[in-house]
């Protein structure tokens, strides 16, 4: 009866493991808590006051564009590189953030913000689920690193997280008759569960 049960229980538990490592596979480890400090949540005037603190400037248009933010833009240093956070809200929660490095005509130091932080993430996050690059057509034609990413689920709450990185050159910026090429690194953090959350509550 013993060894009856035990060839029935054994199948049963080994396929309910496999199923376990499927469904987690290319979620990776350790969970982000949110961007440069500010926690998954936070309110704006929580926002404004922890950047302020950090030294960070609160900038009122996005970068290049002279458009104002739907949400709350802070330049200065990030990990040892001078960048853009945009932090943007739902309601009044934080729940999607983007860091912005952009220089003009010049790639090698938004490549080099590329190579900084995704060396970085990975480090502490592991290899990326998804890893992709294309040649620029920029002089000396660069080796561009794009859709560089990271998905994660918590353990304890199953709450979804993403952070991608990419670099983009394919943007102009026209000042008078001078047109200017557009060099960018962007890495973006999104806390999925809770922005679906709060739409679904019509926050």
């Amino acid at each position: 009866m013993h060894k009856l049960m035990y060839r029935l229980v054994l199948p049963t538990l080994m396929a309910l493991c496999l199923l376990l490592v499927v469904q987690s596979a290319g979620l990776a480890g350790p969970v982000p808590d949110g961007l440069a400090g500010v926690p998954w949540g936070a309110t704006r005037e929580q926002v404004k006051k922890i950047m302020i603190e950090k030294g960070f400037k609160q900038e009122n248009v996005l970068p290049f564009t002279n458009e104002p933010s739907p949400g709350l833009v802070f330049y200065g240093s990030f990990v040892n590189t001078m960048c853009y956070l945009q932090f943007s809200f739902k309601g009044n929660s934080f729940y999607y953030g983007l860091v912005t490095v952009v220089r003009l005509n010049d790639y090698q130091p938004v490549v080099a913000a590329s190579n900084h932080f995704i060396s970085l993430l990975t480090e502490k996050y592991g290899i990326p689920d998804k890893r992709e690059s294309y040649q620029s057509d920029s002089p000396g034609h660069p080796t561009m690193p794009y859709n560089t990413s990271w998905n994660f689920r918590d353990s304890a709450s199953s709450d979804i997280y993403h952070i991608r990185a990419d670099t983009i050159d394919s943007l102009y910026w026209t000042i008078g008759t001078k047109t200017s090429r557009i060099f960018q690194f962007t890495l973006s953090y999104y806390a999925e569960s809770l922005g679906n959350m709060l739409k679904e509550d019509g926050l």
